[in-house]
């Protein structure tokens, strides 16, 4: 791959594009609610149950599988090295830049910051380093050998994404107390261990997979007892396995105190999501017409929607905890959304209309990135007072813009209406991209 592509793959389907660009916009939807009163459908539910928020999450490991086995098709084909691409350049350099400033800061280099103890898991920058700088060039020698070894793609490619999750979300303000694990994380691993199946395993393989990573994490959660004396099944916040196995292993690292939504033992089910996306992939590779393809989706899609509510009579359907019900109903749902963007864009032929998310999907990960990094430094620059109060420039860009603009209406159309500016914002930025014809791919 190049350093900067100016290509997209060929084998690439434009109404996946499509349906990753929708949940790209809907994830800077609920990353990014323009102000305090915000419409339930696009926050998460605190545990059980869910809303239109938890449906993005999942949606991107299961569209990460549907794209993986584009992918493979043509890493197969791929018979030659193509160089590095931008994020193998950035990944080591961020790693050691990063383990500098945490190490001066834990040692008393910087007076303002705190200086916790180094601990076992500060080793990661340097292994990151070092996997990161040996992985692309094992994959070179494969392939210049002639060998052309698709582990070793995929085990680079899923590699890749963990280590840009981890070192973009690292916080210099608390070098102590960083995420080990995270959404981008959380991808590179559905990615790695959903990849290395699908290569060891067809169709039948790939449904015992997911149907046994499903169960293992039901029989784990539900049968087994909790060591600390929470007992069997209870799967409350303080009481579950994922919550004890992340605080056994994590404990300073997680996204709570006690409590990592992108934990441990929830990858489990999470490659189950990225899982489903594969065989959906699978079937869309086929060689069947369109009308045999979104047929096959959506009658798939409702039998996981209708399955995925039956087991949550059983084990509720909670996004903090990636339940099977959890899993089998969002995969349903996806499969559901992508045969509605097959029908509209292949089938009826509408390209114009979703051009705007096509530039999203084309650049996702890297507009995700940008746009993450972008608003949470945004958001520290002052933008004066507010109730005597000094607030932040997006507060202020809605207190004295949004709200006496729209608040009329409703204080939650005056949030939501920030919220789907910066939505259009960054699908201008993809524009330019895209006509540009730039393409940052890991």
């Amino acid at each position: 791959m190049a350093l900067i592509s100016r290509s997209l793959n060929p084998n690439r389907s434009f109404s996946l594009d499509v349906f990753r660009g929708l949940t790209l916009a809907g994830m800077i939807l609920v990353n990014n609610p323009g102000g305090p009163q915000t419409f339930a459908f696009l926050c998460h539910k605190d545990w059980n149950g869910w809303a239109g928020a938890d449906l993005v999450f999942p949606s991107f490991a299961f569209i990460l599988g549907v794209a993986l086995m584009f992918s493979l098709a043509s890493r197969k084909a791929k018979t030659k090295w193509s160089g590095l691409s931008l994020f193998d350049y950035l990944v080591p350099i961020s790693a050691v830049l990063l383990y500098i400033i945490k190490i001066a800061a834990q040692t008393g280099g910087f007076k303002h910051g705190p200086v916790p103890p180094l601990q076992v898991y500060d080793l990661l920058f340097p292994a990151i380093f070092i996997i990161s700088v040996a992985l692309p060039q094992i994959e070179r020698r494969a392939i210049g050998k002639g060998t052309n070894n698709l582990y070793i793609q995929v085990l680079h490619h899923g590699f890749l994404i963990f280590a840009v999750g981890f070192t973009w979300s690292f916080d210099p303000t608390n070098p102590g107390g960083y995420r080990i694990l995270g959404v981008l994380h959380r991808l590179g691993l559905v990615y790695l261990f959903a990849g290395l199946i699908v290569l060891a395993t067809k169709r039948r393989g790939q449904i015992a997979a997911a149907a046994g990573l499903l169960a293992l994490y039901w029989v784990v959660m539900k049968y087994l007892p909790v060591p600390n004396g929470c007992g069997t099944g209870l799967l409350t916040l303080d009481c579950n396995w994922a919550g004890y196995i992340d605080n056994l292993l994590l404990k300073g690292h997680l996204y709570r105190p006690n409590w990592d939504p992108e934990g441990l033992f929830h990858t489990v089910p999470a490659i189950a999501s990225g899982l489903l996306g594969c065989l959906a992939g699978g079937w869309l590779r086929e060689e069947k017409s369109i009308g045999e393809k979104m047929a096959g989706l959506f009658v798939a899609g409702n039998l996981l929607i209708v399955l995925g509510f039956i087991l949550n009579m059983w084990f509720p359907i909670n996004k903090n905890m990636w339940t099977p019900s959890f899993v089998i109903l969002i995969a349903g749902i996806d499969m559901v959304g992508l045969a509605v963007c097959m029908w509209f864009v292949d089938f009826k032929g509408h390209r114009k209309p979703v051009m705007p998310f096509v530039y999203l999907g084309a650049n996702s990960i890297f507009i995700y990135l940008i746009s993450g990094l972008f608003m949470h430094y945004f958001s520290m620059i002052p933008g004066g007072t507010f109730d005597g109060e000094k607030i932040g420039i997006m507060k202020a860009i809605y207190v004295h813009g949004y709200a006496p603009t729209f608040g009329f209406i409703s204080p939650y159309i005056a949030s939501l209406a920030l919220a789907l500016t910066q939505v259009a914002i960054w699908m201008a930025f993809g524009a330019i991209f895209y006509k540009k014809k730039i393409f940052i791919k890991l």
